[in-house]
């Protein structure tokens, strides 16, 4: 698509992750809804802050203002494993998580 440079040297994949055609249907299908909460995420956050970016751009001194935007969510949370968990202390003690309640 012309995002990423062809010359783009990706990191290394860690051994611990696999690989989507190593993952059976039910993680395709739970993995896929947890990248949809992701972009849904990311639509309505890059809609709120062109919100903030137009409302900046009325102020009298919108040309001596900067603007530090620093995104803090990375969509995931190493506590609930690869299969993610909706009961984070439950993890925390070391009980995981089906993925079937996670579906």
């Amino acid at each position: 698509m012309g995002i990423v440079p062809p010359d783009t040297k990706l990191t290394p994949r860690p051994d611990w992750v696999p690989t989507w055609d190593n993952l059976n249907a039910e993680q395709k299908k739970l993995y896929a809804e947890f990248m949809e909460n992701y972009a849904g995420y990311f639509a309505f956050t890059d809609r709120e802050v062109g919100r903030l970016l137009d409302a900046v751009k009325q102020l009298p001194d919108a040309d001596n203002t900067l603007i530090i935007y620093v995104v803090g969510d990375n969509g995931a949370s190493g506590e609930g494993g690869s299969d993610g968990t909706f009961n984070e202390t439950k993890s925390l003690n070391g009980v995981p998580t089906p993925i079937e309640d996670n579906l």
